[in-house]
């Protein structure tokens, strides 16, 4: 298992997979006058790859920028940048003017709240 710095990279994947949502969701958003809060749920079964990057904080939520990972997820990453050409320099932006996101763990038919981040008020 390839690990960086002790963190198996399926882990430091998962984080930047999470991120990506995020943006995503936060750039549907854009427009809306209202309070943006991105919800996003993950099955029980994947949540052991979420949780650390989640409740550890290694997402800086005011600040966010993918880090090392690997093969699979710079494959992925290079196809969205020939989508989104500004990516990398509008992430920060974009998901900085959520007001929340909020994260779920989907477990036996059930929605449980896991995390929260306020990217626009975090420090």
């Amino acid at each position: 298992m390839p690990v960086l710095r002790g963190v198996p990279l399926y882990i430091l994947t998962a984080a930047n997979y999470v991120l990506f949502r995020v943006y995503e969701a936060a750039r549907r958003l854009a427009q809306c006058q209202n309070r943006r809060i991105v919800a996003i749920a993950i099955d029980a079964m994947s949540w052991r790859w979420f949780a650390p990057p989640l409740e550890q904080h290694w997402i800086k939520w005011n600040a966010p920028g993918f880090g090392t990972a690997c093969d699979q997820w710079r494959n992925f990453l290079n196809a969205q940048r020939q989508q989104i050409p500004g990516l990398d320099t509008e992430i920060p932006t974009v998901v900085s003017s959520l007001d929340h996101v909020w994260v779920f763990k989907y477990t036996d038919y059930e929605c449980v709240f896991e995390h929260s981040a306020s990217p626009a008020t975090s420090a």
